[in-house]
């Protein structure tokens, strides 16, 4: 897929659908413009929200992955971002802060032609290396540049700002004259538009502005928020012309060349909205980078070391901490971790309370970061749109354009049936790991709430079991782990109606209330130790 060959400036019927695409999305409240009927955007959507289906985007199980906090990159394996014109092609790639992606295309020539791959890594998460190399190119003298003869070297570090080095050396014998083109676009779609969701309201797309050695993309959302994408060049090119960045590049023998390239995300609320989320993503912390170098050691917190005899082991233990450490995220200021990359990069109750429950032998820090942002956000009210109840905790929380137009229920979204459990046992295990008494009555209360849920709300009939069945017209139709609208059936392979008790949620349940009985009764409250362990 890397050596696939395209040109910089494509075909001009590709030119005239970018054209139309971004003047679409430059009108106010423009629709979908993907050409769909509306009946198969709604089925779209469906796949998309309400989990009826799979998700409409290609595969992606090929493409270069890195992230740090709540931003990600998604290339091919040669480090492109290839333009959306090329559907077969981008899948979804791109760079991604806030639920939006702030950069759709990403492409690199050598004198108009795609290079070659020889390489890619990203062993650290945030960091990735492509190593690329030249195919036979026409110069501008009219002699051929053997195959193989230069050599690019991509490299990506993700963190407060993406900084890209590229660096291209001349391995020939014979000095060369070379071009080299970088070209860019961003038309800020939200995470779901990408995945198949309809676009719904679009605020304005404005030109992109070359201003100095920079380049800037910039939308002006529909919910308010003032969104830029700014391309900083060093040294500065030869031009910028609308998208496209051009450098000359002269490389004697043996020599090389470094060019950097320093994106930087902003996502500025509208004046007087009260703000949760940074404007900017947060700056990468010395223990973060810490936390990177010590999986890489085979360690989560640094206190906590595993070290084996057996060398295979220590490989798989050190390859899931650094996947740890890449999922690991701090957003407006709470730590926990992601349920997934590239399309979880969100709070999720589920995911990030098992992930911090796996996690509670290495650092019980990340138990109690959970526990506590998973409190903030606990159920207060009965709001259906987003299947709220008193005592619920979330099932996932997402910041982007759709949330904030409230498009999508997840601001947050509670559906789900086993959070509200998985909350009260990682609390009660986290209590036997370290003892933290003043933290459970710090949490009383969210613990009560939460208990008052699962005898009332979680079971509406009385029967002794939980069960769930969805208010939201946007909300998911299964609850559990398997929450996708075919995956719980009848024997006879026909979709159960809900309400629905699934068997392991019962476990749960039971589970959460005897590591509650042990809690209250530690802490002296033998009577409501007894009364839920009856």
């Amino acid at each position: 897929m890397g050596t696939a060959t395209t040109h910089a400036q494509g075909t001009q019927g590709q030119q005239d659908d970018r054209d139309e695409r971004d003047q679409q999305g430059r009108q106010h409240g423009g629709g979908d413009s993907s050409g769909q009927k509306p009946s198969q955007a709604r089925q779209h959507e469906a796949r998309i929200l309400n989990h009826g289906q799979s998700s409409t985007t290609s595969d992606i199980g090929a493409a270069l992955t890195l992230k740090e906090g709540p931003v990600f990159l998604l290339t091919d394996q040669d480090g492109e971002i290839p333009p959306q014109t090329q559907p077969h092609r981008n899948r979804g790639l791109g760079l991604y802060f806030h639920d939006m992606r702030y950069l759709d295309q990403a492409t690199l020539r050598l004198n108009g032609a795609q290079l070659t791959l020889l390489l890619a890594t990203s062993d650290l998460g945030y960091h990735g290396v492509c190593e690329l190399t030249n195919p036979d190119l026409e110069l501008d003298d009219g002699t051929t540049l053997q195959k193989e003869t230069v050599g690019l070297r991509w490299a990506k570090t993700i963190g407060q700002q993406v900084e890209e080095e590229l660096t291209l050396q001349n391995f020939g014998k014979d000095d060369v004259d070379l071009t080299l083109t970088l070209e860019y676009d961003a038309h800020f779609d939200s995470m779901f538009t990408v995945r198949g969701a309809e676009p719904g309201k679009r605020g304005t797309l404005q030109p992109p502005r070359a201003h100095g050695h920079a380049l800037t993309f910039t939308y002006d959302g529909a919910d308010g928020h003032h969104r830029t994408t700014t391309l900083s060049f060093d040294p500065r090119p030869v031009g910028i012309d609308g998208r496209r960045v051009t450098y000359r590049c002269h490389l004697a023998p043996n020599h090389s060349i470094t060019y950097k390239v320093t994106i930087a995300l902003a996502d500025e609320a509208p004046p007087g909205r009260q703000r949760k989320l940074e404007a900017h993503p947060p700056k990468v912390s010395e223990q973060q980078r810490r936390q990177h170098q010590q999986a890489d050691q085979g360690s989560v917190s640094g206190k906590v070391q595993v070290q084996t005899s057996n060398a295979l082991f220590n490989k798989v233990l050190r390859r899931s901490f650094l996947d740890l450490a890449m999922l690991s995220m701090e957003q407006g200021g709470d730590r926990f971790y992601a349920a997934g990359v590239p399309w979880y990069v969100a709070l999720f109750g589920r995911d990030s309370l098992i992930t911090a429950h796996e996690m509670l032998a290495y650092d019980p820090g990340i138990a109690r970061n959970t526990i506590e942002i998973l409190a903030k956000y606990q159920g207060t009210k009965e709001d259906d749109y987003r299947d709220e109840e008193p005592g619920k905790i979330l099932h996932e929380l997402r910041v982007g354009e759709k949330a904030h137009l409230h498009e999508i229920p997840s601001t947050p979204y509670y559906g789900t049936i086993d959070a509200t459990p998985l909350f009260l046992i990682l609390l009660g295990d986290y209590l036997l790991w370290t003892a933290d008494l003043d933290f459970f009555k710090r949490m009383e209360s969210h613990v009560e709430a939460a208990v008052r849920w699962m005898n009332e709300y979680g079971d509406r009939d009385g029967d002794g079991f939980l069960e769930y069945a969805s208010k939201s017209s946007k909300g998911l139709a299964n609850q559990g782990w398997k929450d996708s609208g075919n995956s719980i059936v009848n024997a006879d392979g026909s979709v159960v109606t809900p309400p629905v008790a699934l068997v392991e949620v019962q476990g749960y349940a039971y589970r959460a209330r005897r590591a509650l009985a042990n809690a209250y009764r530690h802490a002296g409250d033998a009577d409501r130790a007894a009364d839920l362990d009856k």
